[in-house]
């Protein structure tokens, strides 16, 4: 009975690691989504400033700031998924003891 128990107990581990993996997937690809927007936003920053100076009008501040306003949400965004990225990485190297 010893060694079903032991491999109960292995199969358990797998499911619960093939569980975090999913998790820290998801947490990697939202990351990458939200770098994205970041890019966006920041290009559309630019091109906003560099427009704004082109054509000799004076630029807006509560653009500007409305923008930047955006581009510090989405990078909220990323640092608590990548914390919880490293957590599920975490909690798969443990599963296993390393």
């Amino acid at each position: 009975m010893a060694f079903m128990d032991k491999l109960s107990e292995v199969a358990n581990m797998a499911v619960s690691a093939a569980g975090e993996s999913v998790e820290f997937g998801k947490a990697k690809a939202k990351i990458l989504s939200e770098k994205n927007k970041v890019k966006e936003l920041k290009e559309a920053l630019g091109q906003y400033v560099y427009d704004t100076v082109k054509s000799g009008d004076e630029i807006n501040p509560d653009r500007a700031k409305d923008i930047i306003a955006e581009i510090d949400r989405h990078l909220d965004v990323i640092a608590n998924l990548e914390a919880s990225a490293d957590e599920s990485a975490s909690e798969i190297k443990g599963t296993f003891g390393k």
